[in-house]
């Protein structure tokens, strides 16, 4: 497990920390949705998870390493793989099956285990048939399941992934997201997505709302989602379909407030007619 306890982290000395006193602990298997307006310290927070940045005070411990520990880090950096929102910044040749087997190659395996890892890795984000392709003429969405593939064929127990659909179109957003969901429930990939998108934290088994460097939130997507009117004094606009389930309510109809999804919104309604 990932375990955080009392973690602070400040980029400069007398600045207010981008992260404080934050403790939280994520399971193998997990999937955690991480909201928050820009500067709440939700980047800084993703880098302390896979131990590029440390701690000034507290600790993080992933499996058991301590993040503080230098010697350690290339262990943990192998269990918590790191993604970006640019997708570009971490591609690095310019084949799909080359790029996804850089990492493979580098830990020294025999040619046979990297091509193996190579294919499941492609195979798990959909993107076997396109192996042989220059990456520069892929989507952005596409490209982003290449990068999730490069992080899978380290196998890591966690992937942290830093606003991973923030360039992304909505077909693109909705490719990297039912990758991320599949990755999750078939394989237990333990998921940290870190995201501002309110309508992606749907899919998560939790979400913290993080504000000035602090959780200010934690719980339920169904519990969280639907306090609306505090995401929305945490800079967060909360989901349509809650606002419209809060309105039907107002006029008199009985929904539960903890429906966010525009579909199952449809279905009561249809229901209920």
């Amino acid at each position: 497990m990932i375990e955080v306890h009392d973690a602070s982290y400040h980029y400069k000395a007398g600045r207010a920390p981008a992260v404080n006193g934050v403790t939280i602990t994520i399971e193998p298997g997990d999937f955690v949705a991480v909201l928050g307006r820009n500067g709440s310290g939700k980047s800084t927070l993703a880098k302390l998870l896979n131990g590029i940045l440390v701690p000034v005070r507290g600790s993080v411990k992933v499996l058991g390493m301590d993040t503080r520990d230098i010697c350690l880090g290339p262990s943990i950096r192998q269990q918590v793989g790191l993604l970006f929102s640019n997708p570009d910044n971490q591609l690095v040749s310019s084949i799909v099956e080359e790029d996804v087997a850089f990492g493979p190659e580098n830990l020294g395996l025999p040619p046979a285990e990297a091509r193996r890892r190579v294919d499941n890795a492609l195979t798990l984000v959909g993107m076997q048939e396109y192996r042989k392709h220059p990456l520069h003429l892929l989507s952005g969405g596409q490209k982003q399941r290449v990068a999730i593939a490069g992080l899978l064929a380290m196998k890591p127990r966690f992937m942290v992934l830093d606003e991973p659909t923030s360039m992304l179109d909505i077909r693109g957003r909705k490719e990297v997201i039912d990758t991320l969901v599949n990755l999750n429930r078939s394989e237990g990939v333990g998921i940290i997505l870190i995201t501002h998108f309110m309508e992606e934290a749907v899919w998560a088994k939790r979400v913290l709302v993080m504000d000035k460097g602090s959780v200010r939130l934690a719980g339920t997507p169904q519990d969280i989602l639907a306090r609306a009117e505090e995401l929305t004094a945490l800079g967060l606009e909360p989901l349509p379909a809650t606002r419209l389930v809060a309105e039907l309510n107002r006029r008199g109809f009985a929904i539960d407030p903890r429906v966010h999804r525009v579909d199952e919104l449809a279905e009561i309604l249809c229901q209920s007619t």
